[in-house]
C-alpha cells in the first residue's frame, strides 16, 4: 500500500484557472456495495472510444445520463494525453458524504501503526511537528479531508464524489478527468506498482518525486480539459463551488499541508517544463525513467541533463552502542527544506546538495539522529555549515549562544553538533544532552 501524502482541497496557481487538490491515494483496495454508490459501472468497447455499461440496478435514465458523461470524458483524456485505453478501466460514483467514508474502509487495513509511530517520531525530533500531535489520527484527518475522488492502482478503479441528482456536476467531471489520466497512464506506465515498492523500502524522497510526476501530470491534463471542456462558469463551480467535506478534521499541520500539496504545485511545474520542451512524449519518457529525487523536481533541467539529484551514494551510518535504529534512509531536498525553511541563509546552500543519509535512534536518554549532508563541492559544504551554526542551531534548540568551537550546542528544545569535513556536514541531534552524547564521537 502506497498512501499518498494529505491533500488539502485547494487551489494554487495553474495554466489557466488554479486547480482544486484530490485525494488520490494509489493502491486502496475497496469493495463496497449497497446504498451509497449511485451507479456501478465497467468502461467497455474500444481503447480509444471506451463505451460504458451500466451495473446491476442502476437508477435508470439518471445512469444513462452518468454513463454517456464519463464515457465522454474517457475519450476526450485518451485524446488530450495522446495515450489509447489498454482495457477498460472501472469508475465508481458515490455519494459525496459517503466518499470519505468509503475511502476510511478501504485503507483502515493498510495503516502500519509501527512505521506511522517511527516516522512521527522522527518528525517530532526535528521540530516539525509539536510534540503533542497525535500524528497518525492527524494525519489520518488531514488524508479524508475535503476528499473529491481518488484511483486504486491495486484494483484499477476510479472513486468519485458526487450529489445523487443524476447529473454529473462540475466539480465531480473535473474529478474523472483528474483520475482518468490516473487510470489511463497507469495502464501504459504501471506506476502503481512502482510506488508501492519505493514506499516499502521506506524510500520517501524518491516516493514523493514519483508522486509529483504522476500528480503533475494530471494536474496538467486536467487543466487542459477544464480550458477545452468548461466554460469559465463551470470552471469556477468546479474549482470553487464543491462542499467542504462534513469529515474535515480542522486546520492541518503546516509541515503536512506543503507536502501534501508538494505533488500537485511543485510536480505541475516540473511537467509542464517537461511538457513544454517535448511534449506528452516528454512526459511518457519520464514515467520510463522517473526522476530519483525531489531536487530533480526543483530542478527539472537537471533531470532533463541527467544529472540526477543525490546521486553520490552516501555511507551506512553506524549504530551507536546501546542504542536501537528506528529509521534510516533519506531526507531529500524537499525534506531538507522544510527543515530549514525558517533560516533564508541555510535555504539558499541548499542548491549545493547531493545526497544525504540519516538514521534515527532510540537511546536511553531519549531520541537521537545522526545527518550526513554530501554537498557539490568543499565551498558549498562550508557554507551550510555556516548557515546551520549562524542562527538554525539556536532556532531549532532554543540555545542563547552559538555553537561552541567543536560545532556543540544546547538549549531547552535539544541538543546537537554540527562539523563540516570535506565536502560533507554532519547533523547530530537528540532530544537530551545525554542521547547526544550516547551517539558517540
Amino acid at each position: 500500500m502506497s498512501f499518498q501524502r494529505p491533500f488539502r482541497d485547494r487551489t494554487p496557481s495553474g495554466t489557466h484557472l488554479g486547480l482544486a487538490i484530490l485525494i488520490v491515494a494509489p493502491a486502496l483496495a475497496a469493495a463496497i456495495v449497497g446504498g451509497s454508490f449511485l451507479v456501478a459501472r465497467q468502461l467497455s468497447g474500444e481503447p480509444n472510444v471506451p463505451s460504458l455499461s451500466s451495473g446491476a440496478a442502476g437508477p435508470g435514465a439518471a445512469a444513462a445520463n452518468e454513463t454517456t458523461a464519463i464515457d465522454q470524458i474517457a475519450t476526450q483524456v485518451a485524446s488530450l494525453r495522446g495515450l489509447s485505453w489498454l482495457h477498460p478501466p472501472k469508475v465508481e460514483v458515490v455519494l459525496q458524504p459517503e466518499l470519505v467514508s468509503h475511502y476510511r474502509q478501504a485503507s483502515a487495513s493498510e495503516w502500519d501503526p509501527v512505521r506511522l509511530s517511527r516516522q512521527g517520531a522522527m518528525l517530532k525530533l526535528l521540530h516539525l511537528i509539536p510534540a503533542e500531535a497525535d500524528y497518525a489520527q492527524t494525519l489520518q484527518g488531514s488524508m479524508e479531508a475535503d476528499v473529491r475522488g481518488f484511483y486504486d492502482s491495486e484494483a484499477k478503479a476510479i472513486f468519485v464524489g458526487a450529489t445523487g441528482t443524476g447529473e454529473l456536476g462540475p466539480e465531480t467531471r473535473m474529478a474523472l478527468a483528474h483520475e482518468l489520466d490516473h487510470a489511463l497512464t497507469d495502464q501504459h506506465f504501471d506506476f502503481g506498482r512502482r510506488q508501492d515498492a519505493l514506499d516499502r523500502a521506506d524510500a520517501q524522497d524518491e516516493l514523493l518525486a514519483l508522486d509529483s510526476l504522476v500528480e503533475g501530470d494530471a494536474v496538467l491534463l486536467q487543466n487542459r480539459w477544464m480550458a477545452k471542456y468548461m466554460t469559465d462558469a463551470e470552471q469556477v463551480l468546479a474549482l470553487f463551488g464543491a462542499p467542504a467535506s462534513s469529515e474535515s478534521s480542522g486546520a492541518v499541520l503546516p509541515f503536512l499541508d506543503d507536502q501534501s500539496m508538494f505533488p500537485y504545485t511543485a510536480g505541475l511545474r516540473f511537467v509542464e517544463r517537461l511538457s513544454n520542451l517535448h511534449g506528452t512524449s516528454g512526459i511518457d519518457r519520464a514515467y520510463r525513467d522517473p526522476p530519483r529525487s525531489t531536487e530533480e523536481i526543483f530542478r527539472p533541467d537537471l533531470y532533463l541533463k541527467g544529472l540526477r539529484g543525490g546521486s553520490t551514494p552516501a555511507p551506512i551510518l553506524p549504530r551507536p552502542a546501546g542504542c536501537t535504529t528506528i529509521r534510516s534512509g533519506t531526507l531529500g531536498r524537499f525534506l531538507m527544506g522544510e527543515l530549514l525553511q525558517q533560516t533564508p541563509q541555510a535555504q539558499g546552500a541548499l542548491d549545493g546538495w547531493n545526497g544525504d543519509a540519516f538514521a534515527v535512534f532510540a537511546c536511553p536518554d531519549g531520541l537521537a539522529m545522526v545527518e550526513l549532508w554530501q554537498a557539490d563541492s568543499e565551498d558549498d559544504a562550508s557554507a551550510l555549515a555556516t548557515a546551520l551554526s549562524s542562527s538554525w542551531s539556536r532556532a531549532w534548540s532554543g540555545a542563547s549562544a552559538a555553537p561552541s568551537s567543536v560545532g556543540r550546542f544546547t538549549g531547552r528544545s535539544g541538543a546537537g553538533i554540527i562539523a563540516v569535513r570535506a565536502g560533507e556536514v554532519t547533523l547530530d541531534l537528540a532530544q537530551t544532552p545525554l542521547a547526544l552524547d550516547e551517539l558517540g564521537p
